[in-house]
């Protein structure tokens, strides 16, 4: 898909595409780099910073890069994945990896357009709920992502970065009677047992190493002998 355009967007004089190819995959990146400046100065290094031509490519190939633009310059971009999940890996979900808007332009709503594009977006391609993290640390961010509909899902901590993060979900379609009960347990529960297994920078503690670690290979094991079945 390219030249995806919607009328939000035209109304203030932008044009977006998925997938252009009159966008280089350097401009991409550098365009993302520019707009986590100001949080990597502040100490909050996402995982975006990490960003390369390279993955460009795999995002293209697992799902889609959104670019929004004011005539030829680059005004917000979006890198997101598309999913298997669920039992036997029936079901579809969005992990939106990279939502950034230019310094220039933020405070006009362009951000909280382009959540919505990538939500109507991810219902044409069958999903069934749709995932964005940041730091916890970064209250703006929260706050954006409880107003665009999601709620918290789980405390993460990743290797490369020097924060917790927290896991927002939406759902796309309806979803069972008490998952509001349920999402909140989930969080409290991930919340106290993130912190007890790994150090915010992603190390595992002692207990994470005798606790967790033999958890998480025995989960691969199992996804991986699930991923054949399915084949």
């Amino acid at each position: 898909m390219s030249n995806v355009l919607d009328s939000d967007f035209n109304k203030l004089g932008l044009t977006l595409s998925v997938n252009p190819n009159d966008v280089s995959h350097q401009e991409i990146v550098d365009f993302i780099k520019m707009c986590f400046e100001i949080p990597k100065a502040q100490g909050i290094v996402y995982s975006a910073c990490y960003v390369d031509v390279t993955q460009i490519d795999v995002v293209k190939n697992n799902g889609a890069v959104v670019v929004v633009r004011k005539q030829d310059e680059i005004v917000a971009c979006a890198l997101v994945y598309f999913q298997k999940c669920g039992f036997m890996f029936r079901n579809k979900r969005m992990y939106i990896f990279v939502d950034c808007v230019s310094p220039k332009f933020l405070r006009q709503g362009i951000s909280r357009m382009v959540t919505a594009f990538l939500l109507d977006f991810a219902k044409t391609q069958g999903c069934k709920y749709a995932f964005i993290s940041t730091a916890l640390n970064s209250p703006i961010n929260v706050d954006r992502n409880l107003k665009n509909g999601f709620y918290k899902w789980r405390i993460n901590s990743y290797e490369g970065t020097d924060y917790y993060s927290i896991l927002f979900r939406k759902d796309l379609k309806e979803p069972f009677l008490l998952m509001k009960i349920w999402q909140k347990f989930r969080f409290a529960y991930s919340c106290a047992w993130c912190k007890m297994c790994k150090n915010a920078d992603g190390s595992h503690t002692i207990i994470g190493s005798i606790i967790e670690k033999p958890l998480l290979l025995i989960r691969a094991t199992l996804i991986n002998i699930l991923k054949k079945i399915k084949k």
